[in-house]
């Protein structure tokens, strides 16, 4: 028999409806609960001696919890690696299963290991360890938070609707990262499909199809076969790639073996790389189809465009820059710009006139760009 291993670790919520007694998860394994409460509590005065049951952040209190085990688990890693997975996958079953039978706990999620907080192992008696912060700790970076603050600032101001596809595809980018993957799989090829239907759509309205006869046909062909049969037709054989095209066919097909036999078989790299193929794919669609522009997410992508325009052309140099002829100084901020994946070269060809004139004068607050290519900036 293997040397009995104690792993703890406390909840990010917690688990009222539990008593502390032992849950013999197998013949090797038992798990317990603690319930611990938080002093103060956000609640009203008034509420002192009311349990929050829908406690969904851990205001109220927290569940601590106790593994103990007989399996042999490979300590070997500073963080135990093998020990968190172990742990997680126990909690996480106990968990549904708690939903299961507890009708008011439909607030609870399956964790994460960053939720996992002071998660300590002991073998034997000995060699413990413990890692003390829940999720890790990322410096502020002032630049950042101004950044952000002053996009969500203006989507607000400008009336931004984010498109539904994209919501669909930030669901999916979430549910992978708390392990919901069969939720990502099927958020992300939704997604998909609608920019599908959109493009199939506009071709055949553009060739004159009645409205009618439009929607009676994406309803009777499908997601798999409108990428695999009408998309390709329609884009042409050179302008799809065919890696991207097999990886979206594969991710429609693990869509609907979740759907119709109730298959969860799959794993985090695997559906991050079908959201990241659905988003390519999604990408090439909007740029490649007809009457696409109430889909397209290039609000974020003009507002990057306008950031790097007042960090990429500092470090150019006022004096540097506005030396340049107006075709060296647009050539050197294109080249940073593509390579950083922000713009197209001819989404800059077709901004960088306005944007730099406006963004050298009012952002910048720089000299106005010059009017002759061959004169110099004028001496201060």
């Amino acid at each position: 028999m293997s040397p009995k291993i104690t792993i703890k670790a406390k909840l990010p919520f917690c688990l009222y409806k539990l008593d502390e007694r032992y849950f013999q998860i197998d013949s090797q394994t038992r798990i317990r609960f603690f319930r611990e409460k938080i002093e103060p509590s956000r609640r009203t005065s008034s509420s002192e001696n009311i349990e929050f049951l829908n406690d969904r952040w851990g205001i109220d209190g927290f569940s601590r919890i106790e593994i103990e085990t007989e399996k042999d688990i490979d300590l070997s890693e500073s963080m135990s690696d093998e020990a968190r997975t172990f742990t997680l996958r126990i909690i996480n079953k106990f968990i549904s299963l708690y939903r299961y039978f507890d009708d008011t706990a439909v607030h609870l999620v399956n964790l994460i290991e960053s939720d996992l907080m002071d998660f300590s192992v002991e073998k034997d008696g000995r060699a413990s360890f413990a890692i003390g912060f829940g999720g890790g700790i990322t410096p502020l970076n002032p630049q950042k938070i101004a950044s952000v603050s002053s996009m969500l600032e203006n989507a607000i101001r400008d009336g931004y609707e984010i498109p539904l596809w994209r919501e669909l595809i930030l669901n999916a980018e979430h549910y992978c990262y708390i392990g919901d993957f069969r939720m990502a799989i099927l958020e992300s090829v939704t997604a998909l499909e609608l920019v599908i239907s959109k493009f199939i759509s506009g071709e055949l309205f553009a060739a004159g199809v009645k409205e009618k006869e439009i929607k009676e046909f994406i309803k009777e062909t499908g997601v798999a076969k409108g990428l695999n049969v009408v998309v390709r037709l329609l884009v042409g054989k050179s302008g799809m790639p065919d890696d991207l095209l097999e990886k979206c066919k594969g991710t429609i097909t693990k869509r609907n073996k979740i759907v119709h036999e109730g298959r969860k078989e799959t794993n985090y790299q695997s559906t991050k790389d079908s959201i990241i193929a659905i988003y390519q794919l999604i990408q090439l669609l909007l740029e490649k189809g007809r009457d696409m522009d109430i889909l397209r997410d290039d609000y974020r992508q003009i507002m990057k465009f306008e950031e790097y325009l007042k960090t990429v052309v500092p470090k150019i140099g006022p004096n540097a820059a506005f030396g340049l002829s107006r075709d060296a100084r647009t050539t050197a901020i294109e080249k940073i710009l593509v390579e950083k994946k922000v713009a197209t070269k001819e989404e800059i060809e077709a901004a960088v006139e306005n944007e730099l004139s406006k963004s050298a004068e009012n952002i910048l607050r720089m000299p106005p760009l010059p009017k002759d290519d061959n004169q110099n900036t004028a001496q201060k």
